[in-house]
């Protein structure tokens, strides 16, 4: 949990930096990164809702050592994901900030 609201706190942070720097190019970047960002969280949140939705038929499923394993090693990915959606978004901005000088 610690792990995702530093995430969600770096998203933040990095989505003040670099905007409104070439109007096409950086509204193409941040359309680009908010789709990413969209995408993952879409499927994390899937992922979740039908583990719950199997749980309501069977309570054993989120006591599972597979399913506890897997649930970590899918957050895990998502949070790289994240990470390289936010690396990927800082070198075309860090690219059209020099071609801009």
């Amino acid at each position: 949990m610690f792990l995702m609201c530093g995430v969600l706190l770096d998203l933040n942070a990095w989505s003040k930096l670099g905007l409104d720097v070439d109007k096409n190019k950086s509204k193409t970047i941040r359309r680009g990164f908010d789709d990413s960002i969209t995408l993952l969280v879409v499927f994390y949140g899937s992922l979740l809702l039908i583990i719950v939705f199997f749980n309501q038929f069977n309570n054993e499923v989120m006591k599972n050592n597979y399913v506890i394993i897997g649930y970590f090693i899918m957050t895990i990915e998502f949070v790289l994901f994240n990470y390289l959606s936010i690396w990927n978004a800082k070198k075309d901005t860090i690219k059209l900030l020099k071609d801009n000088k």
